[in-house]
């Protein structure tokens, strides 16, 4: 498991790729240098108070920028940290948004590859509720 993991309270936004402006965890969100070949981001565990079956719903935003010629994200989740399942993903190159009902995972992230355009950034947020 990628680490450090980090614990993500409901309702809190965690970046898998990104950058906050400040750094309590507020503030603007940018992307940083996207990767080129399929990497996985930052890892959150769920607060234990949160992990009843079927009562998450993770949503989740990718915010490209660089016009980039292709980009892959992946929505990960995993019970060990070890084992992911894709959850969602998303190809395009500008961003997208999504949710995942009954998201009953003890862990999340995600993986992305961005290829081509001038310096592309990415971020990836994650949200549990």
């Amino acid at each position: 498991m990628p680490s450090p993991v980090i614990s993500l309270l409901p309702g809190q936004i965690g970046l898998a790729f990104g950058t906050w402006s400040n750094p309590d965890q507020t503030g603007t969100i940018s992307g940083q240098a996207a990767p080129t070949t399929l990497t996985q981001g930052s890892v959150f565990a769920a607060a234990a108070s949160r992990r009843q079956t079927g009562a998450r719903q993770l949503t989740w935003e990718t915010r490209v920028t660089g016009s980039p010629t292709s980009a892959t994200v992946n929505i990960l989740g995993s019970m060990d940290g070890v084992v992911w399942d894709q959850l969602a993903s998303s190809n395009s190159t500008s961003g997208a948004t999504g949710v995942v009902a009954n998201a009953d995972y003890r862990f999340y992230s995600a993986s992305a590859q961005v290829t081509g355009g001038t310096s592309p950034t990415l971020a990836v947020l994650l949200k549990i509720d």
